[in-house]
């Protein structure tokens, strides 16, 4: 099939192109970090999953780049998925729910976004909705795992403990550190990514499992073998909520603490700590295929 990946830079988006590319796809990419307008023209193509979005800082801090490619994005994409007939999967996020009354979380609880982010990918949804195209809307619960990077401050705290706890740094919790996500790996969402079906719903997709801040902070200490403390640094107004955990749709499989083992690993082997070979799909370089 012929495929358009958007957001294809990014964490899920790397791990997404390598999947469909070594299942035999054609896959078009796009990222605004290739610097390229993303909303002109597009080829003709069978699916589009529309990944791009900028991060909770970026659209904290550039209001209108949060609503031209957070939301305008996917109404572009949405309208464009509808004029070439095509499927489009779009990942949004538990962000929309805010801080929820309703812990495990369902797919239909009061929607409560508390930061720009979470408002915009919101307006995406509805967007799509309102396009007339076969979509399906799948809201993301923390993901994690090899590939994932540390330049954005307000996500990927797994990533940063690792880092900070590989280099023998302290560990930087928020404060308290009881405040809990809902982590989910990152083979498990590329697996729900590439199988669901355009069926015109939204879904949750996480691991169904509430997780402390402080709990995983002593996991990872544990993994990488350090001797880091903790330090807790104050609450962010973006960190206000408590809780999260979903009732999922997809459940993501892979345990935590296995997840963590095999993200730790790859961290060691980008840093040049070995170089297992099970571990050699998964990390992210110059990926084939034509890019837009």
């Amino acid at each position: 099939m012929r495929i358009l990946v958007t957001g294809s830079e990014g964490f899920i988006g790397k791990n997404l192109v390598a999947r469909l590319e070594r299942s035999g796809h054609w896959v078009y990419k796009m990222d605004t970090k290739r610097g390229l307008d993303m909303f002109t023209s597009l080829a003709t193509v069978d699916v589009i999953y529309h990944l791009a979005c900028i991060n909770q800082e970026e659209a904290l801090n550039k209001p209108l780049e949060n609503l031209k490619v957070n939301a305008y994005g996917a109404k572009f994409m949405a309208e464009a998925a509808k004029r070439m007939d095509a499927k489009l999967i779009y990942t949004s996020t538990a962000s929309v729910y805010g801080a929820s009354e309703r812990i495990p979380t369902p797919v239909d609880a009061d929607i409560n976004p508390q930061t720009d982010y979470a408002v915009a990918k919101l307006a995406g949804e509805h967007f799509i909705r309102n396009s007339g195209c076969d979509y399906k809307i799948l809201r993301l619960s923390n993901v994690y795992g090899p590939g994932q990077t540390t330049e954005n401050p307000y996500c990927g705290v797994i990533g940063r403990f690792i880092e900070q706890g590989m280099a023998g740094e302290p560990l930087t919790m928020i404060a308290p550190g009881t405040q809990t996500r809902d982590y989910t790996y990152i083979d498990d969402v590329i697996d729900v990514i590439t199988t669901t079906e355009a069926d015109n719903t939204t879904k949750n997709v996480s691991s169904g499992t509430e997780t402390s801040v402080s709990w995983l902070a002593g996991e990872i200490i544990k993994l990488t073998g350090s001797k880091s403390g903790l330090v807790v640094i104050p609450e962010r107004g973006i960190d206000g909520i408590m809780r999260r955990r979903l009732i999922t749709d997809y459940r993501c499989p892979t345990a935590l603490s296995e997840g963590l083992a095999r993200t730790v690993e790859w961290y060691r082997v980008t840093t040049g700590e070995g170089s297992p070979a099970s571990l050699a799909p998964l990390r992210p370089g110059s990926l084939s295929g034509q890019t837009l």
